[in-house]
């Protein structure tokens, strides 16, 4: 069986933090984010990346100094984002649009490289009405036949659970959290 990868927008890192799971309160889910990183289950594409700004000082060390682990070593293929841009988005977009749109269009070309490997992440909700520069990434998804979960339906297929590390075998924690790692926390 092929192993899927998550592909993490940048609205569900955030809105996690910013929600239900921040940084100080359940330090677990952010070491089992790490943990699964780690392990190449989900990661977060290049250029996805900046747009994680958090406010919180602590969780954004942790975002900077787990950089390495976190975000996806291959670049998005050009072609792929074009054809998203230009498929989805459409052609006349102004300057504007495309600040607006930011990133999208590189987190679901970095999905199109492996479709039936490789799966969105996202916090963003399907407005199949919007248009251009308004459009959401399900929508966007479903259109070009990616394949997308909620954050939540994430977090649930993969079952974090707070006491994670004492359910995971020894000998994966182990493989995929080594003492020369940076601290979590």
């Amino acid at each position: 069986m092929v192993q899927s990868l998550y592909l993490l927008d940048s609205s569900s890192v955030i809105s996690v933090h910013d929600s239900y799971y921040g940084y100080d309160r359940v330090p677990e889910f952010w070491e089992w984010l790490y943990f699964q990183s780690r392990k190449g289950v989900c990661k977060i594409p290049p250029s996805v990346y900046p747009e994680i700004r958090p406010e919180n000082k602590e969780f954004k060390k942790w975002i900077k100094r787990n950089k390495k682990n976190l975000v996806l070593r291959k670049k998005e293929r050009l072609e792929l984002v074009r054809k998203v841009m230009s498929e989805a988005y459409g052609e006349n977009l102004t300057e504007m649009d495309i600040k607006k749109i930011g990133a999208d269009p590189f987190l679901i070309a970095s999905a199109l490289e492996d479709p039936e490997c490789r799966i969105v992440v996202t916090h963003e909700i399907s407005q199949p009405s919007k248009e251009g520069a308004n459009r959401k990434i399900p929508d966007i998804c479903d259109q070009l036949d990616v394949k997308w979960m909620s954050t939540i339906d994430f977090i649930k297929k993969l079952n974090f659970k707070t006491k994670w590390k004492s359910e995971t075998p020894k000998a994966e924690r182990d493989r995929y959290l080594e003492p020369q790692d940076p601290s979590l926390f």
